[in-house]
């Protein structure tokens, strides 16, 4: 769900940035296809270089990942703007 938004904002023009630091495999191999994602060595990378953040993940892990963002904004300096936009199978 991720890739296939990072690849539709790509399209669009804009920079994705993204890192795949603790993913699975199968995450690192559809990311690492699409051209049009920078990777990043991870999440505080991401964080430094966005002014946008999407958390693309199950509504289980979004507390977690908004706090971590949250943790690296402050160590990194930043100030992105965080979507929390829930990674639900219809």
């Amino acid at each position: 769900m991720g890739s296939a938004m990072a690849g539709a904002l790509a399209r669009g023009g804009v920079r994705v940035v993204a890192t795949v630091a603790g993913r699975s495999a199968r995450t690192e191999r559809l990311v690492s296809a699409a051209a049009a994602i920078e990777l990043l060595p991870g999440l505080r990378a991401v964080v430094r270089e966005a002014e946008v953040v999407l958390s693309i993940v199950p509504p289980e892990a979004a507390s977690s990942v908004a706090t971590d963002i949250g943790r690296v904004a402050v160590e990194v300096g930043a100030s992105p703007l965080l979507a929390d936009l829930n990674a639900i199978s219809p």
